[in-house]
């Protein structure tokens, strides 16, 4: 597979990813869904510019683009979160709540809901990775691990980048677990491999290498 910032689906049988191309002079990105199974891909929604990650719901995913806009998509109600700015937007049944756990003069990112919806992971600019509940009072602070999404309920990958200001120089993925007491290398800091996503049991992994190859890993977390 071909592309960037993969998602499991809630049922862990697709992984939905962005891929990009360049048309006169500008960048489009849709969304497409890799079938783990069939082997096989194929575009979810039309090619757009500004296009975020896509965020796994119950019953498919959401997309929404750079400004807010939220995009066309095989989205059927439940509950997912997105950021916007210093703010972290709670959607739910299509109500939006919003959100400022921590005090940045940068944005959020990286944010994701943990499987059982109770919890929220995210990336404070500046500040590194937390974790919330979702009136937002913190829960956990896991340090500067950049990309963390949610592996299980209880367990969040993540990865251990290191650049010079212009470019990467390492790039890993690592496994925490929410409350910040344990840390494992799942894979080396030379495979320059980021962007992880975990199946909602966090038996399996996906991430893309920086030249946008993408891999699923398998793995069993055991206390």
């Amino acid at each position: 597979m071909a592309g960037f910032h993969p998602s499991f689906s809630r049922d862990g049988k697709s992984v939905y990813f962005l891929s990009q191309t360049r048309e006169d002079m500008r960048v489009y990105r849709e969304v497409k869904a890799y079938n783990l199974e069939a082997r096989t891909s194929m575009a979810v929604t039309e090619k757009a510019r500004g296009m975020q990650a896509p965020v796994a719901v119950d019953g498919g995913f959401a997309a929404v683009s750079d400004n807010g806009r939220k995009l066309k998509a095989d989205h059927k109600g439940g509950t997912y979160v997105y950021a916007r700015g210093a703010q972290l937007i709670v959607v739910r049944n299509g109500k939006e709540q919003q959100l400022q756990p921590v005090a940045t003069d940068h944005t959020y990112m990286w944010e994701s809901l943990s499987p059982d919806g109770n919890k929220i992971l995210f990336y404070a600019g500046g500040k590194g990775a937390y974790v919330c509940d979702l009136e937002g009072n913190v829960l956990a602070s896991l340090g500067r691990y950049e990309a963390p999404r949610w592996a299980g309920n209880d367990y969040v990958v993540a990865e251990n980048a290191t650049n010079d200001g212009h470019q990467y120089e390492s790039c890993q993925i690592m496994l925490l677990k929410a409350d910040g007491s344990f840390k494992y290398a799942l894979t080396k800091p030379e495979t320059m491999t980021m962007n992880p996503s975990a199946s909602a049991n966090g038996s399996r992994i996906a991430y893309n290498t920086i030249d946008g190859r993408l891999f699923v890993m398998d793995i069993k977390i055991s206390e």
